[in-house]
């Protein structure tokens, strides 16, 4: 499990070739930890890829052309061994494009990593490598400590959207869409408490916001996402106390509805590509 070091005057980020995953976010400047470093008494992991579904599956499973196929949350991208394709001193490329017994698809999926400035820009790059369509979701569930400052408590901070959305949202129960909830928005924000995460994760549906922060007013550290080509937003931790980490999570997929399941190719906000095609998606992240 090879790690690999990204690294300017501003940041310095370590990266698992086991599921692609960032390890650090680190801040020169003020000697911040931006990263949650994955307690497993609360949530072991840090920040992890999510292919080829997104949240969970009706019993487990999805069928395709008439054939069951069991998969666990969020895919296998996660909990596998990527290729180092390319790496310099500011971008690293891996890719993963082994078959699965578990998924019938020739597929290529890499993940870019590209350090510029206080920046990191994640891109996700899927190719259909067969000769019948690619269904498939992709998206990311970085963890950041909260708080940032160990100073201040996790109730000081908040997140801020750049517009107003509507506080409407899919609500997942048992790892299922099902139904609707209120999220407490004001303001254009919505104030941190781990109670919050009693219903699993806060969901925004086609976003009007591409820019997401986390902050405080009590300090100057914050992180700010923003997101290009996503179908959803999400925000999650742990419904527990000391669970200090918030999750901003962008997704092209979702969680399978409740009244599931059905054939993969109409699962709700599945992507499909035809043979030979290409979907790109990126997120960004700046530590300030």
């Amino acid at each position: 499990m090879p790690y690999i070091t990204l690294e300017n005057d501003k940041l310095k980020v370590t990266i698992s070739s086991f599921g692609a995953e960032m390890q650090s976010l680190f801040g020169k400047a003020d000697a911040t930890e931006y990263l949650w470093q994955g307690n497993p008494k609360f949530w072991g992991r840090r920040a992890p890829h999510l292919f080829p579904i997104i949240g969970g599956l009706k019993d487990g499973r999805f069928v395709y052309d008439s054939q069951p196929y069991e998969m666990g949350n969020h895919g296998f991208a996660r909990d596998s061994e990527f290729t180092v394709e390319s790496l310099s001193a500011t971008k690293a490329v891996f890719t993963l494009c082994e078959r699965k017994e578990n998924y019938p698809f020739d597929y290529l999926l890499r993940i870019t990593y590209t350090l510029k400035r206080n920046r990191l820009k994640i891109t996700y790059t899927v190719k259909n490598k067969g000769k019948r369509k690619l269904y498939f979701s992709v998206g990311g569930h970085p963890a950041f400590a909260c708080p940032i400052n160990p100073a201040l408590k996790y109730s000081d901070y908040f997140i801020e959207f750049e517009k107003e959305e509507n506080p409407k949202q899919p609500l997942i129960q048992n790892d299922l869409v099902d139904g609707y909830r209120i999220l407490p928005i004001q303001n254009r924000r919505i104030s941190l408490l781990n109670s919050l995460f009693t219903q699993d994760a806060l969901i925004i549906e086609r976003p009007n916001s591409k820019k997401f922060r986390l902050r405080t007013s009590k300090d100057g550290r914050q992180i700010e996402m923003k997101i290009k080509n996503f179908d959803f937003m999400a925000f999650w931790s742990k419904p527990t106390d000391g669970a200090d980490f918030i999750c901003f999570e962008p997704w092209c997929g979702i969680d399978d509805k409740a009244d599931g399941p059905r054939p993969f190719e109409s699962k709700w906000k599945i992507h499909c590509l035809k043979s030979g095609k290409t979907f790109r998606c990126a997120y960004s992240i700046t530590a300030t």
